[in-house]
């Protein structure tokens, strides 16, 4: 295994790294080693400049995870509980600012997601790139989409970036634009179930990125009527709660319903290749009857479907610092 203080660049610049990553010359296959490295120390130094710890030590950044749930209020899946058993509403996860850090204490596939949505090409480039990030939380997602708009060259670039807690939001957006220069961060607190965020969204979507691309998803059927797309959620969620703490499943599907509803278009729009969907709309995550979750890994010869469960094993040779030991992914 490398350890941490082989591959870790505790003097190099966030703002640096995220330069290297944004060379189209960089090749996720040739440079593996290198791209590997690149995007562990983005991971690792992003979230240590969220946490406002200091990014030279990376173990650092679990006293920055304690503190911020100490100060930030109740455990997530405390409010997830208490959210499907019907004694708290949507709206009470406003007050709940700690789920944008919850998934990414590992690492590891952490890593990975932000590695796949940097170098794929699932989408057609066009003059203006537009990424939505629905459930932005800390905003790495929203960076990733934005460095691989950096990989083409796009002219204009557009994050649109979307939570329903307001300090979650401003924190991630200071954050991102003080990490990478030339990208429109748009982020807005916003009920993700009430579909609000497509009102003002017109142009052509590059990338959708949702909350939940770390969790399974209950079975979901996508059927054609009168020529439209629609969305049917085969299962009650609140009949799932065990399920869901238990095995880290999606607890807010209808996010891809509302989408769906609200914009027509984007299942065909995913399927012909001008959107690029984390997890994709045509793998297993959305198949009826589907058990388990995937991400898919395009190689310049292949997609491969991974179980997420298995997210992050190319990372494993990889030391990771410390963290609480937590899993959503």
């Amino acid at each position: 295994m490398k350890q941490l203080e082989q591959y870790y660049r505790p003097d190099t610049e966030l703002t640096r790294i995220v330069h290297e990553l944004c060379d189209p010359a960089l090749d996720f296959e040739r440079h593996r080693d290198q791209v590997n490295e690149l995007v562990l120390n983005l991971v690792i130094k992003y979230l240590a400049k969220y946490l406002q710890v200091d990014s030279r030590d990376p173990n650092s950044i679990s006293s920055g995870i304690s503190a911020k749930k100490s100060n930030k209020g109740p455990d997530f899946d405390n409010m997830l509980q208490g959210l499907l058993s019907g004694r708290t509403d949507t709206a009470s996860l406003a007050n709940l600012e700690t789920t944008g850090i919850n998934s990414l204490i590992d690492i590891r596939a952490t890593s990975s997601i932000v590695k796949e949505i940097i170098f794929n090409q699932r989408y057609t480039k066009t003059d203006t790139f537009v990424g939505v990030d629905l459930g932005c939380g800390t905003g790495i997602l929203s960076l990733a989409s934005a460095i691989a708009a950096k990989r083409r060259e796009v002219q204009a670039i557009v994050i649109a970036g979307f939570d329903i807690n307001e300090n979650l939001v401003r924190e991630a957006r200071n954050t991102l634009e003080d990490t990478i220069s030339g990208v429109r961060f748009n982020l807005q607190a916003v009920d993700l179930e009430s579909g609000s965020f497509w009102r003002n969204m017109t142009l052509p979507l590059s990338q959708w990125i949702s909350e939940t691309i770390g969790f399974i998803t209950p079975p979901i059927g996508i059927e054609q009527k009168d020529g439209i797309p629609r969305v049917e959620i085969q299962e009650n969620i609140e009949s799932i709660a065990s399920l869901i703490l238990s095995s880290g499943s999606d607890p807010f599907p209808e996010i891809l319903a509302i989408t769906v509803r609200d914009r027509p278009q984007f299942v065909s729009d995913v399927q012909r290749g001008s959107t690029a969907m984390f997890p994709d709309i045509i793998n297993d995550r959305y198949r009826p009857n589907n058990e388990q979750s995937t991400l898919s890994l395009t190689t310049a010869r292949n997609t491969k479907h991974i179980p997420l469960n298995r997210v992050g094993e190319e990372f494993h040779q990889y030391e990771s610092p410390a963290t609480d030991g937590s899993r959503r992914w």
